[in-house]
């Protein structure tokens, strides 16, 4: 269990997250949050990268500042901003970082081949990282941090720059490896957590407002939520009746998703996690 207690992080005036308390026990939790929650924060604190102002961190009940190299012996991470040495080969990146990491020759070898495959890398295995595209570049930081077979997998926005196939299959085999170790990925991408995870921990202006299931914030938003077609012209009206959650262009219509009074001509619609997340994120549960 990875356990956090209290924790709180201050630059200078500026608190990034406030008492936070958590518990993780092996399995996959999806982290939500808008831009400045405090998610990276949280991330960089969860692997040692910082240290909290306030509280403490334990792993199996041993605080981690603690446990030093075997806690990171622990630990796979991929920041949000990962950056590769342009001069290395994906081949060669791998072999660097799993230096850092102690693994031998031998594991490695083994290793590089099975997290090359596992994110689609292994055709250009021999290819500078400086010819790789932002999405390629992604997929070797995945592959990083998945080199040491790692307890505990900390993924910041992993999904980011990735194609809709390649989001797939991050999303099949990440589920798949979840049996045993505690993963916690964040992204701004809610399909993808829905994919993956029915575990959701909310965190907004640096406090978590809720660690459930999607299951249950979606039960909250049952019969809520309704579709109606209206003319462009009269956006503005409905506006003003209506809490709109998302719309589309129909040429001359839009189509509209939104919460409130039933109105002439709407039909009700199955709710989704973005329902509840557009509209309670803020909201402690």
């Amino acid at each position: 269990m990875l356990k956090i207690e209290s924790v709180s992080k201050k630059f200078g005036k500026k608190e990034a997250l406030s008492d936070v308390d958590l518990e993780l026990d092996a399995g996959i939790y999806g982290l939500l949050g808008d831009n400045g929650a405090g998610k990276s924060t949280l991330m960089r604190l969860l692997v040692g990268v910082d240290k909290p102002t306030k509280g403490r961190i334990l792993y199996e009940g041993e605080d981690i500042s603690q446990l030093k190299g075997k806690y990171r012996d622990l630990l796979g991470y991929m920041p949000q901003e990962f950056a590769v040495f342009p001069g290395f080969t994906a081949g060669e990146f791998l072999n660097y970082m799993g230096a850092l990491k102690g693994l031998s020759k031998r594991e490695l070898k083994e290793k590089i081949s099975r997290v090359l495959a596992f994110v689609n890398l292994e055709d250009v295995k021999d290819k500078k990282v400086s010819t790789f595209s932002g999405g390629m570049k992604r997929r070797v930081g995945i592959a990083q941090a998945l080199l040491n077979d790692p307890k505990i997998l900390i993924l910041d926005e992993p999904t980011a720059g990735l194609d809709p196939g390649e989001r797939i299959r991050f999303s099949n085999i990440l589920s798949n490896m979840s049996k045993d170790k505690i993963i916690l990925f964040s992204t701004h991408i809610i399909s993808d957590i829905e994919a993956i995870t029915k575990n959701i921990i909310i965190l907004n202006d640096g406090k978590i407002r809720a660690k459930t299931t999607s299951d249950k914030l979606i039960e909250k938003m049952e019969g809520l939520v309704f579709e109606v077609t209206i003319p462009f012209s009269e956006l503005a009206a409905y506006e003003k009746k209506i809490q709109i959650i998302r719309m589309r262009y129909e040429g001359e219509y839009l189509k509209i998703r939104y919460t409130g009074s039933t109105l002439e001509g709407a039909r009700p619609v199955q709710a989704n996690l973005e329902d509840y997340y557009i509209l309670h994120r803020n909201e402690v549960i």
